[in-house]
């Protein structure tokens, strides 16, 4: 997760694009992903409608972009 504070945006936009990449057609993986941020997928999609508490810990988002 540290790609995703980094101030760089082309680093942060990498960061999740490796994440996507890493999770994309591995049910094993995003089961681990979901259960670690606790949230769940439906079927095998995982949808981010909020954000964990745990990612709001760990990074900071400028939302005025």
């Amino acid at each position: 997760m540290a790609g995703m504070k980094e101030n760089n945006p082309e680093i942060r936009k990498g960061s999740v694009k490796l994440l996507n990449e890493v999770l994309f057609n591995n049910e094993v993986l995003q089961n681990i992903f979901c259960e670690k941020f606790g949230f769940n997928p439906i079927g095998n999609i995982i949808c981010l409608n909020w954000m964990p508490k745990y990612l709001k810990e760990h990074i900071q988002i400028n939302e005025s972009k």
